[in-house]
């Protein structure tokens, strides 16, 4: 999702510019981070130039199936692309924040218990010889 959020909000400002949906997918896969999402823009853009409809394609590969391609084809049929793009980047960035600080309050917890059973097995470590020691000198 964060690479999706990137990948969108850099195709939203390079259409902003004024940069062809082709060209703008050209250049915008980079900023991605991701090789298989490179991959995936890249037959987007393939299909683009056959004439299909980006938001068509885009609810056809299993990898955007996070992005509402309700909204990118209204944005689409409407001429607002751009702001379409920006405001899914912004809910898929603040959808994987989320999802983030979910993930660290649950693993905080596990964390501290990992920690307690780690140094409950080195104090046992060290007492264990202490406890053997006084029993054979007595």
């Amino acid at each position: 999702k964060i690479g999706l959020s990137r990948w969108l909000g850099s195709l939203s400002v390079l259409l902003e510019s004024g940069l062809d949906l082709v060209k703008a997918l050209d250049v915008s896969k980079e900023s991605s981070g991701s090789r298989g999402l490179a991959r995936e823009i890249e037959h987007l853009r393939e299909g683009l130039r056959r004439g299909r409809s980006f938001s068509v394609l885009v609810s056809e590969r299993p990898m955007f199936n996070v992005i509402p391609t309700e909204l990118l084809a209204s944005g689409e049929s409407g001429g607002q692309l751009k702001m379409v793009c920006a405001v899914a980047a912004r809910a898929l960035e603040e959808e994987a924040a989320h999802q983030l600080e979910r993930f660290a309050l649950v693993l905080e917890p596990l964390l501290i218990l990992a920690l307690g059973i780690l140094t409950g097995a080195i104090v046992v470590s060290v007492l264990l010889p202490i406890v053997d020691l006084s029993r054979t000198i007595q």
